[in-house]
């Protein structure tokens, strides 16, 4: 039973004072699966991650907007993305979710 995480980028956002369209902002969405039942053991998480925009266009490694990809734009999040919770917080909610023990109220026996 291993838990298995992907992240994907749900949204981005530019920096509006200028026409270059600079990612200043990145949404997160990970995904964590615990394999022993992918149907109930799933949880989703969002997380909004910030991009030093301070180089503007002329910044080592600026890729124009059109030109993006989703592998780009997470290599640029390694880092915050190792730094993360979001993983083991995930994690967290399927272990609960799994050692769950649902209880009901009963009649005292006097």
């Amino acid at each position: 039973m291993a838990v298995t995480h992907t992240q994907t980028i749900i949204a981005m956002a530019i920096v509006q004072s200028n026409s270059d369209n600079i990612v200043a902002r990145v949404n997160v969405n990970t995904n964590s699966v615990d394999d022993s039942n992918p149907s109930e053991l799933t949880f989703d998480s969002q997380e909004e991650f910030k991009i030093d925009v301070s180089g503007g266009s002329s910044a080592s490694g600026f890729v124009a907007y059109e030109s993006l990809t989703e592998d780009v734009v997470l290599g640029w999040l390694s880092t915050q993305l190792a730094a993360s919770s979001m993983k083991t917080k995930n994690e967290a909610k399927i272990t609960n979710k799994k050692n769950y023990v649902a209880y009901e109220g009963k009649d005292l026996p006097w």
